[in-house]
């Protein structure tokens, strides 16, 4: 399996929706940089307004008009910019994620008879496991048929915990049969 066969830019819509989120953040950083600026120049304004009552208080001459209006209205446009963007930025976001979704599905749709593979083979290991346990077992009886008990301490047991094949009630193996049968009918034969 190539790398390029999981990556979602292979997907031209994919890319352009990453390339929107990624101009809408830039956007939305240059709209709270303004912001940040425009209060800096209010909070400058202020302190100038506070040096000219105090040169006042001392006899110089009277106010200087400075108009905050514009400062302001440039503030409560770039507040609302910054909001619509928020919005478009997350609605963005949102639209990649069903993206994602969709082209996740669509990958996993062509690499299939690959893991499928895969899945045969976990499926006849663990058929293979559960045949060895059994054999293993019927030795092991074999031993305490014959008065054999302390057979274990003289042969280390090789049994691996694990259920019966084909086993009726609930068990490891028992749902992982069940999970090969629902989503891999086409092994059902090799789950048997």
């Amino acid at each position: 399996m190539d790398k390029q066969d999981l990556s979602l830019d292979q997907f031209q819509d994919y890319r352009e929706a990453a390339a929107k989120l990624t101009e809408l953040q830039t956007h939305r950083n240059e709209a709270e940089r303004l912001i940040e600026d425009t209060n800096a120049r209010l909070t400058a304004r202020r302190e100038s307004i506070d040096d000219e009552v105090n040169r006042l208080l001392q006899g110089d001459s009277g106010p200087q008009a400075l108009n905050n209006d514009s400062l302001r209205e440039d503030l409560g446009q770039l507040y609302h910019k910054k909001t619509v963007l928020d919005l478009a930025i997350e609605k963005q976001r949102q639209r990649i994620k069903a993206l994602e979704s969709e082209h996740t599905r669509e990958i996993c749709k062509r690499l299939r008879p690959e893991y499928q593979r895969i899945a045969n083979r976990v499926l006849t290991a663990v058929k293979e496991l559960c045949a060895a346990n059994a054999e293993e077992e019927a030795f092991a009886d074999e031993f305490r048929t014959h008065g054999l008990e302390s057979f274990g301490s003289w042969l280390p047991c090789a049994r691996f915990p694990f259920d019966k094949w084909n086993e009726v009630s609930g068990g490891k193996v028992y749902y992982f049969q069940k999970h090969i049968a629902e989503n891999y009918p086409e092994l059902r034969g090799s789950s048997k």
